[in-house]
């Protein structure tokens, strides 16, 4: 009786461990992301966003309208790519989606287009500035500016 007894409380107390959130868990998600981020596009930045514009604009392949938000950006620190005090970048969005400006700084993940100019490559691209984040950036300073991207999140 007292090993069953043993036995149960055993698988109890494992079992109520296991059940225990994970607090590491979302920031070890978001650090994952951003090294998948830094692999596969040319430019990794921080920056404080300072403006955002909502305007139309010609698809030159489909030759179809869309609307995007062009955001300007203090660049805080640069990871990856050319360094600069401001940037621009578009995003593509649904037509008649809000444009929201939040100047909270983030690291942003973006591609560069045939011209040189910067672009949003879609969800997973922006991630927030914490202790997690910086340390993995600290951590990958001299790769991240000596590794090529593969530049695979970034269309032709």
């Amino acid at each position: 009786m007292m090993k069953y007894l043993f036995s149960f409380a055993i698988t109890f107390f494992v079992t109520a461990c296991q059940a225990q959130p994970d607090t590491n868990s979302s920031a070890n998600y978001v650090v994952q992301g951003l090294a998948e981020a830094a692999a596969n596009t040319p430019y990794l930045a921080k920056v404080q966003h300072v403006n955002v514009v909502e305007e139309s604009a010609i698809d030159p392949v489909t030759q179809e309208e869309y609307q995007r938000h062009v955001y300007s950006a203090d660049v805080l620190t640069t990871y990856r790519g050319t360094n600069e005090v401001k940037i621009s970048y578009a995003v593509r969005v649904e037509k008649g989606e809000d444009t929201t400006l939040d100047n909270t700084p983030v690291i942003i993940a973006l591609c560069r287009d045939t011209l040189g100019l910067l672009y949003w490559p879609g969800t997973g691209s922006q991630f927030p500035v914490n202790r997690q984040t910086e340390l993995w950036l600290q951590q990958h300073e001299k790769t991240l500016q000596q590794q090529n991207s593969t530049d695979s999140w970034c269309a032709d």
